[in-house]
């Protein structure tokens, strides 16, 4: 099982020049968002709607260095994971493109890993 965190290509790779990757809001919130697969779309069309240059980062929890919680913080019966700490780049099991056709919402990505 993977876990999925949406972002800026370029806050991607600003960011994994420190050694780890962590989201402009990581310290207001003092966790990372993530989704289930399942999510990704829901999340992707609903916070991302006029986004461009996104990422798709698949994460693979058993190697995370901190703590992941399934929780849900606004009183929803949904749970999405949230990484409690820096993405180590180990963890990071693959990079996609997330883009958005001009017909409609956000699509699954296929196979074509960015990471570099």
């Amino acid at each position: 099982m993977f876990i999925y965190h949406i972002t800026e290509r370029l806050q991607y790779e600003e960011t994994i020049k420190t050694g780890a990757y962590y989201p402009s809001d990581y310290e207001k919130d003092g966790f990372i968002h993530c989704s289930t697969r399942e999510q990704v779309l829901q999340v992707a069309n609903r916070f991302y709607a006029h986004a461009s240059d996104l990422v798709l980062l698949e994460l693979t929890p058993s190697k995370l260095i901190p703590e992941v919680i399934f929780e849900n913080l606004e009183g929803n019966d949904e749970k999405f994971p949230h990484v409690y700490g820096k993405i180590n780049l180990d963890a990071i099991n693959c990079v996609y493109r997330l883009n958005r056709p001009e017909t409609g919402g956000y699509v699954f990505p296929k196979f074509e890993n960015i990471l570099s």
